[in-house]
Formats: C-alpha cells, structure tokens, sequence
C-alpha cells in the first residue's frame, strides 16, 4: 500500500511537471503567434499581382490590430481597388472602396486647385499680395503672396505662434477652437515670419489654412462651398467633404499610434490644409482628371514653380518627385492623430496610386504608408 501510494504522489508529481511544461509551450506559442501576421489575402477579384500582394502584406503586417489600409490602382482610364485589413494577427482582404478616411494634407491639392481657379478667371493673380484682398492689415504691414502660400515658400511657420495655448483648453481636438476669429486675431495682432525675405522651402500648414480663409473672402462663401462649386460637382465627387456629418458610408475608426481607438479631428480656421474626408473611389476621379489636358487649374498646379533640391520641386501644393522613375512623379501625403495617406500620379505614364489608411501620423512606421505607395507604383509602372 505504502509502494502504491508513492507511485501515485510521483505520477502526480510528474504530470504536475508536464503541465508546468505543456503550460510553458501554450503561453510561447500565442505569444509568439501575436507578435506574427498571418497572410490571408487570397487575391480572389484576380487584379493583383503576386508580388503587389505580397508588398501589402509586408508593409500592413507591422502595424496594430484594426489598421486598414484601401488602395486605388490607376491605369490611364482605367483603375482598381484593393483593400486589407489586419485583425487577430492576420491581414485580410476587404472591400472598402467607398469607405471614408480622413485625408490630412491631401487636402492642399484641393485648396490649390481653388487657387488656380480664381487666377484663371483673373480674380486674382499668383505673384499678387492676400493683403490687397483682405479687409484688414497684416502685422507689421507683412506682405504675402499667394505664390508664398502654395509653395510654402512665405516663412510662415508650420503652425501659428499662439495655436499651443489654444490647444491646451481641447487637448482631445486642438484644431477646433482655432475658429475665425482667433486666425483673424493672429494675422492682425502676432504673425511674425521666420524667414522674411527669403524664398526659402518650409512646409506650413498654417500657410494653407490662410490661402484658404482668403479665397473664401473672396468668394464670400465657406470652404465647403467653395469646393463643391468648383471641385466636388466638376470632378463628381459625391462622397468627399469638409464636415464630417455630410459623408455617406462607413467613416473608418481613427487608430491612435499603439492601435488605440482615437476622435476625429476638426481642424477649425485651418481647415484647408487638412480638413478633407474621402475615399479611394472618390479621389480616383481626381485622380484621373489630372490626365486630361483640358482640366487648365489642374494643370498649373502641377507647374513648378520651385527647385528645393536635384530631386525635389514644388509646384502649387504638388511636390514633384525627380529620382523615383524616369519620369516625374507627382504626389502628396496625408497624416492626422488617427489617419495616414498618400497619392501619386505619373503624368507621362497617366498611372498612379492612392494609399488611405488608419494609422496614426503618431504612429513610428507612419512613413511605410509613403514608401508603399512608391513601391506599388513601380509595380504598376512596370507593366
């Protein structure tokens, strides 16, 4: 009984050992698993090639759980779409053409577009000051073109000096508060550059959201009406906007730089630098209109207007890209808190890809976004 007994406590005594174990193999495995992407696209709508496929996968993998990612394809007249999704580890294909992201800077291009507009109808002309179309002075009696503003070549800082402490009172969407009259205020009592008298390349969305607030002056209108009138109704784009409440379909969850679930923002007085949501589909047709000759305030916002470096020009908004191909590549991103984006056309080529996605501009891999647009558009060229 005694033998018996002894042998019970070391079998128990074993299987408490191999549970130890098999516990110890369970916990690596998921751990290991859940720092792992598993590929799950299928490519079954047939229009992706294998190594697109795998240039997704690659890039979407390494960020969190709820990242999409939606994809336009574009082939003179022609164009596709693609969309992926990461969740449980594993990326996966989703149709999410139509759904809406929040474009950041992509909005410049639309607010140049405006800019090229009014010169062509003689509103007003490039080389000519805002402050003949404003009805108050400018700080110091500052002179600013509109050149200055589409290129960012006015010395205005990237954000306004006193942004910060209006950031504090709403920390969660510190746009929003910067309204018109705390702009006006700024223009009037506290703009200060930091490069006067040099053309010299400094990106400034504040320069953008002032080129925006003057042209509605000028039209005495707001921003949103502006566009439609002479963008959104043009182009036919039905489901790209300025106010968050117009959209229709799915608006995509903002994910914050650890994957967390983040606000969208209101980008107040500022709203034309950044303040655009879109979709693939939708900004496809823009795309695509800038292939057409025809389109003349498309065509002179793709003009350079300054050399920055053997590789780089601006034109009005569009940087011009002179390294990545034979011919140049025109293009612009996007980043908000919860949002990442990129276009790039090849007028020679009339290809192009448009990358939306929710992934921070917090988020540390926030440039992929940029370079798989690039890559994928050397796929696409390729053909």
């Amino acid at each position: 009984m005694v033998r018996i007994g002894q042998n019970i406590l070391e079998m128990k005594k074993y299987i408490f050992i191999l549970n130890i174990i098999l516990g110890f193999f369970l916990v690596s495995y998921f751990f290991f698993r859940s720092n792992e992407s598993f590929n799950n696209i299928d490519n079954q709508n047939g229009l992706l090639t294998l190594k697109q496929k795998e240039i997704i996968f690659n890039y979407l993998k390494d960020f969190p759980n709820k990242t999409q990612m939606s994809i336009a394809f574009i082939r003179e007249d022609s164009c596709w779409f693609y969309g992926a999704i990461k969740q449980n580890d594993t990326v996966s294909e989703i149709d999410n053409k139509f759904s809406n992201f929040e474009i950041g800077s992509i909005t410049k291009l639309f607010t140049a577009t405006l800019l090229a507009d009014f010169i062509l109808d003689s509103t007003i002309t490039l080389t000519g000051k805002i402050n003949n179309d404003l009805d108050f002075r400018i700080n110091n009696d500052i002179q600013i073109s509109y050149l200055e503003l589409a290129n960012h070549t006015s010395g205005l800082p990237r954000r306004p000096s006193d942004f910060y402490l209006t950031a504090m009172k709403s920390p969660l969407n510190p746009y929003k508060a910067y309204n018109k009259e705390k702009l006006e205020k700024y223009l009037k009592e506290k703009l200060v550059l930091n490069q006067p008298g040099e053309l010299t390349y400094e990106y400034s969305n504040l320069g953008f959201g002032i080129l925006g607030y003057t042209l509605c002056q000028i039209a005495q209108c707001d921003y949103e009406t502006l566009l439609k009138k002479k963008i959104f109704d043009k182009y036919g784009l039905t489901n790209t906007t300025s106010i968050k409440e117009n959209i229709s379909g799915e608006l995509v969850q903002g994910l914050g730089p650890f994957g967390n679930p983040i606000w969208n923002e209101n980008w107040g007085s500022l709203e034309a630098c950044a303040g655009l949501i879109s979709s693939v589909h939708d900004l496809t047709k823009f795309a695509q209109a800038q292939f057409d000759s025809n389109h003349l305030e498309l065509a002179l916002t793709r003009e350079s207007t300054l050399v920055v470096d053997s590789t780089l020009e601006v034109g009005l908004a569009w940087h011009i890209m002179k390294a990545k191909s034979e011919n140049d590549w025109h293009r612009h991103n996007g980043g908000t808190f919860g949002y990442r984006s990129s276009l790039v056309i090849d007028i020679e080529n009339k290809t192009g890809i448009i990358v939306l996605s929710n992934v921070s501009v917090g988020n540390p891999n926030k440039f992929s976004i940029d370079d798989l647009s690039f890559e994928l558009m050397k796929t696409i060229n390729a053909h």
